[in-house]
């Protein structure tokens, strides 16, 4: 039965995956979105400027339920929530999608950038007994910047502690 949960969580994932890379054939720049929509809004929050904030909102929105939502495999089993997040120490829009099976026996989150759609964290737990929800995560890593490497986590602690960089705190 855990082989069976893991392959679905895992094709699932997969499904998402593939979604978001075909969503970036879609994608447009935050220079020429702001240029489309008549230039930035003055003012900053957290560090970053409004017009940023605002658009990383409304490209995340657009990509979570135009591409990963439509896209997405049993969609009747699965619930789907996102947070987005402008980072503007490297000026990227980071998007971070969380679902849940309907029955809570698997729990994914990846974090990935709105517009190049490249993925910067996964986190992928199936439950594996009918007691409770122990167990280490079938899949966990995030990428660090600017090394590239992919740092392997062990919880969804751990890999909530390290996306802060991307999703702030």
């Amino acid at each position: 039965m855990t082989a069976r949960i893991r392959s679905d969580t895992l094709l699932c994932m997969k499904y998402l995956f593939l979604a978001m890379a075909l969503a970036s054939l879609h994608s447009s720049s935050i220079e020429a979105q702001s240029a489309k929509e008549g230039g930035p809004t003055t003012g900053t929050v957290k560090g970053a400027p409004l017009a940023l904030q605002e658009m990383c909102a409304r490209q995340s929105e657009h990509v979570f339920e135009n591409f990963l939502l439509r896209n997405s495999q049993d969609k009747e089993k699965w619930f789907y929530d996102y947070t987005n997040h402008y980072n503007p120490e490297i000026g990227r829009c980071f998007l971070l999608v969380q679902g849940s099976k309907s029955d809570f026996s698997s729990l994914m989150m990846f974090v990935f950038d709105a517009y190049s759609r490249k993925s910067y964290a996964s986190y992928a737990w199936v439950k594996q007994d009918k007691e409770g929800f122990s167990g280490p995560p079938v899949e966990c890593f995030v990428m660090m910047l600017p090394t590239g490497e992919k740092k392997p986590c062990h919880s969804s602690d751990e890999f909530n502690k390290l996306v802060e960089f991307y999703m702030g705190k």
